[in-house]
């Protein structure tokens, strides 16, 4: 698999899938799992935010189904859902960690072949970050 943007988790990255339940976790404009998801209060639709926000910029007001979008927060069995999926990094195969979902995109932000990170953070192993590092160090 190529590198991929981090802001995206395709399904095929999932090691635990299963279209049956975890086919819930996937977004319905971009087909990929949920990046913070949220939910239209009309129709209760799920969608990534950034997906929706998309959508609705260029749909005022609209949503994919209904036709009438209210943003709300995602339901809670979502969450867990989501929480219970083991994900392949984005930078497999030279990284070859899998994660929960809810510390994927942190990992991937601060992942050693994230080749976004600046060259004297990727010298160091990503496990060596201190939020005193980000403080002390204006390149970050």
């Amino acid at each position: 698999m190529e590198q991929n943007n981090y802001n995206e988790i395709e399904t095929e990255r999932v090691e635990n899938f299963d279209e049956k339940s975890n086919g819930l976790c996937v977004c319905m404009i971009c087909k990929n799992i949920f990046i913070h998801p949220c939910q239209c209060a009309n129709c209760k639709a799920h969608f990534c935010t950034e997906c929706i926000d998309s959508w609705v910029s260029k749909n005022p007001g609209n949503c994919p189904l209904c036709k009438s979008f209210r943003k709300i927060s995602p339901h809670p069995l979502l969450n867990n859902l989501l929480s219970s999926l083991k994900v392949k990094c984005a930078y497999h195969p030279k990284c070859e960690e899998v994660l929960e979902y809810d510390f994927l995109l942190k990992h991937e932000e601060h992942c050693k072949f994230n080749e976004k990170i600046p060259c004297e953070v990727k010298k160091r192993s990503h496990n060596s970050f201190s939020a005193e590092d980000f403080v002390n160090n204006s390149t970050y």
